[in-house]
Order: C-alpha cells, then sequence, then structure tokens
C-alpha cells in the first residue's frame, strides 16, 4: 500500500522522468533502504519473520553456513515475484546481489 501509494505521488510529480532522474531516484532510494536496515539491525529488537528464514535454516537445520541461506531466502523471494509476474527493477537486482547478507 504503502509502495504504490509513493509510486502514484512520484508520478503525479515526475510524470515522465528522464533516465538521469531515474537513476538517481534509484540510487537516493537504495541508498535510503541501506540506512533504514542499519537503523533496524542496530536497534537489537530481533529479527522479523523473513530473516528468521536463514537463520533458522543456519543455525537449527544446519543446511549451509548463514550467508548462503540468506541468499537462497531472497533468491526464492525474487522468484516469487517473477511467478506472480512483478516487474523486476534494476534496483531490486541490485539490493539482491550487492546488498549481500
Amino acid at each position: 500500500m504503502t509502495a504504490d501509494l509513493m509510486r502514484n505521488l512520484l508520478d503525479a510529480l515526475l510524470p515522465h522522468p528522464g533516465l538521469a532522474m531515474r537513476g538517481g531516484l534509484m540510487l537516493t532510494a537504495i541508498v535510503l533502504t541501506c540506512l533504514a536496515a542499519a537503523l533496524y539491525f542496530t536497534a537489537d529488537l530481533g529479527v522479523s519473520a523473513y530473516d528468521a528464514l536463514a537463520l533458522i535454516a543456519a543455525y537449527k537445520y544446519r543446511l549451509l553456513p548463514f550467508k548462503y541461506c540468506r541468499i537462497i531466502t531472497d533468491s526464492i523471494c525474487v522468484l516469487v515475484g517473477l511467478v506472480f509476474d512483478v516487474t523486476l527493477g534494476v534496483g531490486t537486482v541490485i539490493t539482491h546481489f550487492l546488498w549481500g547478507p
């Protein structure tokens, strides 16, 4: 819902953004997402259900090291999005492969 609201707002404010504007917006979004994640991690409020999947697979069931479990859960989420015909943007690919476990 929030993502739809922001998209509608940006479409109203910038109806036809150029490539440079879109790149700047994407870079800003990635930086803000990383900042939000850093604040969430340093607050030490526990883990979300999504994060818990990789932790359980790595530490309870000892399937693979955590970083590989995290990469697999992230990949599954991207694949589920593709199955349900979600638009896969450049920002998604960048955060998927470069954000890291």
